[in-house]
């Protein structure tokens, strides 16, 4: 459990780097690209391991899109993305008899928010070599 905390932490200290463009321009980076071999997730990830498992018993059409909310495919999540991460960090979703997300769940939300919250591999911008 400690060990996946610190791998949480990791992983959000380790966000997007933000750069200045004359930055970049001079270094040569380019900010919004992702590193070829950088673990990389993707939205089916993050439905499977978080919004099937912990979302849609109370977010989705069959149960009555809880708080005016349906989290059942990318197009709704992408559009209630701030308010989404919002009540994920200040733990006041999922509520009860609903588990509270698992640190893995939190680190796999934290991933795919950091580079871009893709929808598939072809939405991810790899940096060249």
């Amino acid at each position: 459990m400690k060990k996946l905390l610190i791998l949480f932490l990791l992983l959000a200290a380790c966000g997007p780097a933000r750069h200045s463009p004359e930055e970049e321009e001079n270094s040569g980076l380019d900010a919004s690209c992702i590193a070829q071999g950088m673990t990389v997730v993707v939205f089916s990830d993050v439905q499977t391991g978080v919004f099937q498992t912990s979302c849609t018993q109370c977010h989705s059409q069959s149960s009555g899109n809880a708080g005016g909310l349906n989290l059942e495919n990318f197009a709704n999540i992408n559009l209630s993305l701030p308010r989404i991460t919002t009540a994920i960090n200040s733990g006041s979703m999922p509520r009860q008899p609903v588990a509270p997300l698992s640190n893995q769940q939190l680190s796999l939300f934290a991933s795919w928010k950091n580079i871009g919250s893709p929808e598939t591999f072809d939405d991810i911008d790899f940096c060249e070599e």
